[in-house]
């Protein structure tokens, strides 16, 4: 793995990378001979963040493998640094139907049979982080519910007195109304109205 930066200066600066992951660093230039090598493969990044691939397959692809072992060329457990393993789903499979690299947690063989056998989780978060066990509060399962309704002291709290609001707009909105209704009454023609008046609602 080399930063595309380093590869063009032909030289690593500052926190920029070229190594060779569970061996450790190598100079550009052997990193430039190997670009031409069938068998290594090399990951080009600006920073330090790989290309986020989306697969629908059950496991990595091969862009997303490469670029698994940029980001964590070891076990995500934190303290352990095999360099043997396996690509972890932090949600099953079954659930997602997609493969996605920020969603991938490399473990070894040990760690991921923790996790997939006796419950063990990764606490929340990314890079290397603790594998804590089910009863642990940092579990996933154990993050505290979203708490719905008031609690006591919110339910005793005195609430706001409401603004009095005048009744201008509703008496305006009546008004208005009334003068739409006499309008269009006296846009109707006299021989369009269909009923008549009884005979005690005649003037006299």
């Amino acid at each position: 793995r080399v930063d595309l930066d380093a590869l063009t200066r032909d030289r690593v600066h500052d926190d920029e990378v070229c190594d060779i992951p569970g061996i450790g660093p190598i100079p550009v230039a052997t990193a430039r001979q190997l670009l031409g090598d069938s068998i290594l493969k090399l990951v080009i990044t600006k920073g330090t963040e790989a290309l986020n691939v989306t697969h629908l397959g059950r496991g990595p692809n091969t862009a997303q493998h490469i670029a698994l072992l940029w980001k964590s060329p070891t076990c995500t457990v934190e303290g352990c640094c095999r360099t043997r393993v396996e690509n972890d789903h932090r949600e099953p499979f079954a659930t997602t139907r997609h493969t996605r690299l920020d969603e991938l947690d490399p473990l070894c063989e040990h760690h991921h049979d923790q996790k997939t056998r006796k419950g063990w989780a990764l606490t929340e978060g990314t890079g290397k982080r603790p594998l804590v066990p089910p009863d642990d509060p940092r579990h996933p399962k154990n993050r505290p519910k979203p708490r719905h309704g008031l609690n006591n002291e919110e339910r005793s709290a005195p609430r706001p007195t409401p603004a009095t609001q005048t009744q201008e707009p509703a008496s305006f909105g009546i008004v208005v109304e009334r003068r739409a209704v006499s309008h269009a009454a006296r846009r109707v023609q006299p021989e369009m109205w269909s009923f008549t008046r009884p005979r005690d609602c005649i003037a006299a």
